[in-house]
């Protein structure tokens, strides 16, 4: 499953924003683990370095956890087709329509958002952490039900 992670759902990790955490932070594990195709904008990363940044007041934990994300997320590029698709998108708020637009662009099965109702004139399937979650079972270290230990 190629998940397009937005950044709500990385901020409740890296925020430790409850009750969003576990879910939030079961997504980020399944990515790691390869048990998703777990990817996010190289827009969201500007957008959680600014939000973290606000959080921390420092540079050196946000870039750190920037890099974390690298590490278990492929960025993908938001391209200048998909932000002029998003022009015409149903979605009326415009950050969600390119996100909707590069997600169909990479070929994504689903957006994974906590920001549900904002896709619900979007093109690709959208599913909270939690339903993503409880469909694949996911364990506390982000791994399917039924897998070897």
């Amino acid at each position: 499953m190629i998940a397009l992670v937005d950044t709500c759902v990385i901020i409740d990790v890296l925020q430790a924003r409850e009750p969003f955490l576990e879910d939030s932070k079961r997504v980020l594990l399944a990515s790691a683990s390869a048990s998703i195709d777990g990817r996010i904008t190289a827009k969201s990363l500007t957008d959680i370095f600014y939000v973290m940044h606000g959080y921390y007041h420092q540079n050196e934990p946000c870039l750190k956890a920037l890099q974390s994300l690298f590490e278990v997320l492929t960025v993908v590029d938001t391209t200048a087709n998909a932000c002029l698709q998003a022009c015409f998108s149903q979605i009326g708020d415009y950050e969600d329509a390119v996100m909707d637009e590069t997600a169909r662009a990479i070929g994504a099965d689903a957006i994974v958002t906590r920001n549900v109702r904002d896709y619900r004139k979007g093109r690709t399937p959208v599913i909270t952490p939690h339903e993503l979650v409880a469909q694949l079972g996911l364990d506390a270290q982000g791994m399917p039900a039924g897998h070897p230990k």
